[in-house]
């Protein structure tokens, strides 16, 4: 991370800042950075959250069988 501010640091000297500006610059673009990227895992970490509960979801249903087709019934008999 440090070898990373202070290639920013330059970048931003060669530009035509002050030495003191290009640090704020590039602390500056660097906690930009670090947001995107927690934003980008955290949008993971919900998709992924809500497919652990929309599959289940929809699974379910069809795994679980109807009470009327639990009971047996002789061929003849009326059906309720």
């Amino acid at each position: 991370m440090a070898q990373t501010l202070s290639v920013l640091v330059g970048r931003f000297e060669q530009q035509g800042m002050s030495p003191g500006q290009a640090q704020i610059e590039a602390v500056s673009q660097l906690a930009r950075s670090v947001g995107q990227q927690a934003q980008a895992l955290a949008f993971q970490d919900v998709f992924l959250i809500s497919a652990a509960v929309t599959v289940p979801a929809i699974l379910l249903p069809l795994l679980i069988r109807s009470p009327s087709r639990r009971r047996k019934t002789s061929p003849g008999a009326p059906v309720d």
